[in-house]
């Protein structure tokens, strides 16, 4: 597996996901990462959404691979209505996002520039 940390962070009583990947990630990788949180049971009743963390990666990954993820999210049934906030400070990547979250009605995405801005999103909705 990749360079990924994982980690909850309990706000409220709602819990998030932080997820922080470190180098360069392809479709492939970023598939694996999300096989092994449902194959280790590691998204729970309790996760309200997920904090994915790009800042210290380079997501090597294209428009038509984001098509591919949005399936594959889509098929595993797990993430229904869940709320995937992607911190990124490179402007060529926040376009990913923002198509993913054209392409699908499951789920929600959105990119960010600070922690806290993904966090209140993640927990109301709100930016």
């Amino acid at each position: 597996m990749k360079n990924i940390s994982y980690k909850y962070d309990d706000i409220y009583g709602e819990r998030l996901l932080i997820k922080t990947y470190y180098g360069d990630f392809y479709l492939n990788d970023v598939i694996d990462s999300w096989n092994h949180i449902i194959n280790q049971s590691v998204i729970n009743p309790q996760t309200k959404g997920v904090l994915n963390d790009y800042r210290k990666a380079v997501l090597k990954i294209s428009i038509e691979d984001i098509e591919v993820l949005m399936d594959y999210f889509s098929k595993t049934g797990v993430f229904s209505k869940f709320r995937f906030a992607l911190l990124m400070v490179k402007p060529n990547q926040v376009v990913f996002p923002l198509l993913a979250g054209e392409m699908n009605t499951d789920f929600f995405t959105a990119p960010f520039y600070t922690e806290e801005a993904a966090k209140k999103w993640i927990l109301n909705g709100e930016r």
